[in-house]
Formats: structure tokens, C-alpha cells, sequence
């Protein structure tokens, strides 16, 4: 799970800038934490992105589910730290 705090317009640019990098966890305004199952209510409701879908709610379950998505990747992933390495010349 990523969740970046609230900051200004120059925080939250530096956030992106660093998100496209890949080295975004290191940012003060990133939180990164493991979990199987994740819960959040919000009052007033929370706007949210998922997969792309904007959307808005007071509640929101996440919830890992095993062996549900199945991917495709090249000859450069590296599972253990989930990037693309290059690839040997």
C-alpha cells in the first residue's frame, strides 16, 4: 500500500517526479506498508483513483486475494524487487 500524505504543489510535484523514477519510497510524503487487508472509513467521503476510476466514498476495503492476477512479464523483471532491469549488453 502507498499513501502520499496532503503537501504543497512543490512536495507533491517532487512526489511525482520521484514516482516515474522508481525512488519514490525514500520521500517523506510517501507511506509504503505491507498488508494482506487494508480498511478506511472517511467523513467527510474520501475522492479515491483505483485502477484509473475516479470515484468517492466513506469506505473502502482492500483486500490481497492469492494467485488472482496473473502477469506477463520480459526477460529483464526481477521479482524479488519488482523492476525492470536492463538487460546484459
Amino acid at each position: 500500500m502507498v499513501i502520499v500524505r496532503t503537501a504543497g504543489a512543490l512536495e507533491l510535484s517532487v512526489v511525482a517526479a520521484r514516482l516515474l523514477h522508481g525512488d519514490y519510497l525514500g520521500d517523506e510524503n510517501v507511506v509504503h506498508r505491507l498488508a494482506r487487508k487494508v480498511e478506511i472509513e472517511s467523513h467527510p467521503a474520501l475522492p479515491v483513483s483505483i485502477d484509473g476510476e475516479l470515484g468517492e466514498g466513506e469506505r473502502f476495503t482492500f483486500e490481497v486475494v492469492p494467485g488472482a492476477l496473473r502477469a506477463l512479464t520480459g526477460p529483464g523483471y526481477c521479482a524479488g524487487r519488482g523492476r525492470i532491469l536492463p538487460r546484459n549488453p
